[in-house]
């Protein structure tokens, strides 16, 4: 047990400072980086110059200023954002300022306000749309953003997005289902810098309007309560009070869950696994509890506060149970095999692999929780028949092209070879 105790003292240590070491570096990278990496990732954009472009959530123009440098004459990009809100606490001068100090500001106009799930803009307006922004609280809103992106988008016009790696998200899944085309993904790095690039575009026969969910609850002045706060905390301590009684149980059936026999006490069932997860499912609930506080009323009410914290404890469970397993097995087997007891396999090992396989339970558990609030509002989502479908040459068209082909034979014969000048 001291050898369990010393190696977990050991590897939260190290969490914290590998933790530490990545904001620090992370922060100097942006610092000294952002302008090299800024222009890397616009550069793959692949602009001609007189693109008329619309940056949604623009902020305080940091993508702005640095597509505004590869604008030329009849370029412009206009800048949105919903200002002097609780998302974006300040005006558009900050980036009218900024365009100004990086001398872009004759390629940049900020417009006064814009809420990107409703634009003002008529259908087809813009050669291009970009956004670096992502909804994480709130799928239903930012499927309707993406939806709005394509209305403005002129038929030819391409959707730009700059989004980070983490938190997992349906970007792509959401794109297909609105049917854009030419859907490419590129993960752009510089130092340590990352940023996943995504382009696609609208289809010249795009059916208009674009799919559109329809809530038939209104986020911003529906005010009535989807649910009370005090739920929440009554809801946490349920849960609270679940682990106290798992614990119990576990120490009173110690002795039956020291298996296999012939390894240590840490490296057994009782301690390696069942004694793991009364620590990491008390994380659960506190971070079901701040997930769930921030979500929106409307889909809290739709789908009920005691189903969604019994969905996300459901998903949460067994998300720890094959977190710890993932983690135990392979030192059980290792100690097993080897007979070595060492604090520094078992510290390397949990620092490496913890942090890779909760990213890949992440991924799988939060994009299916994300498809399932989706299809609560919009039943065919995913469906194949939403997606791009490249238009298919009817049998007179083909006939039609195929007697051109045989004139366009006839007519480059030898007798018409000879008509042209060798080399040429």
């Amino acid at each position: 047990m001291a050898f369990a105790q010393e190696s977990d003292a050991f590897t939260q240590v190290a969490f914290t400072l590998l933790i530490m070491i990545h904001c620090g570096v992370r922060h100097l990278s942006f610092i000294f980086q952002r302008n090299v990496h800024r222009q890397k990732v616009v550069n793959e954009m692949q602009l001609r110059g007189n693109e008329t472009i619309l940056d949604i959530k623009c902020s305080k123009g940091f993508w702005t200023c640095g597509v505004a440098e590869k604008l030329k004459a009849g370029g412009r990009i206009f800048a949105m954002d919903m200002w002097d809100t609780d998302a974006t606490p300040y005006d558009g001068q900050w980036t009218v300022e900024n365009s100004r100090r990086e001398e872009v500001s004759g390629r940049v106009e900020v417009l006064n306000y814009g809420d990107p799930h409703f634009m003002v803009f008529k259908d087809n307006a813009f050669d291009c749309t970009l956004c670096a922004w992502l909804e994480t609280e709130d799928e239903v809103n930012f499927y309707n953003l993406l939806s709005e992106m394509v209305r403005v988008t002129r038929p030819g016009g391409r959707l730009l997005f700059i989004m980070p790696k983490h938190p997992p998200h349906l970007l792509k899944h959401n794109l297909k289902d609105l049917g854009v085309k030419d859907i490419e993904q590129k993960m752009i790095t510089t130092a340590y810098l990352m940023s996943n690039f995504v382009c696609c575009e609208k289809p010249e026969s795009y059916e208009m309007p674009p799919a559109r969910i329809d809530r038939s609850e209104n986020a911003v002045t529906d005010e009535s309560p989807g649910f009370d706060i005090k739920m929440l905390y009554f809801l946490g301590a349920v849960g609270f009070y679940f682990v106290a009684v798992y614990t119990v149980i576990i120490k009173m059936s110690w002795t039956t869950w020291l298996v296999p026999k012939e390894v240590a006490e840490a490296d057994s069932l009782a301690y390696g696994f069942m004694a793991e997860n009364s620590v990491w499912l008390c994380w659960a609930i506190v971070d079901m509890h701040f997930i769930l506080a921030s979500r929106p009323k409307y889909i809290v009410k739709r789908i009920g506060v005691v189903n969604l914290w019994l969905g996300f404890f459901c998903q949460f469970f067994l998300m720890v149970i094959i977190f710890n397993m993932c983690t135990w097995a392979p030192l059980l087997l290792f100690a097993t095999i080897t007979g070595v007891k060492s604090v520094a396999v078992r510290c390397i090992f949990r620092v490496v692999a913890r942090p890779c396989i909760g990213f890949v339970l992440d991924d799988i558990f939060s994009k299916r929780r994300q498809q399932y609030f989706l299809q609560t509002w919009k039943e065919d989502y995913g469906s194949l028949k939403n997606r791009y479908r490249k238009p298919r040459k009817s049998k007179r068209k083909k006939r039609e092209t195929d007697m051109l082909l045989d004139d366009l034979e006839g007519l480059g014969g030898p007798e018409a070879e000879d008509t042209f000048a060798p080399g040429i």
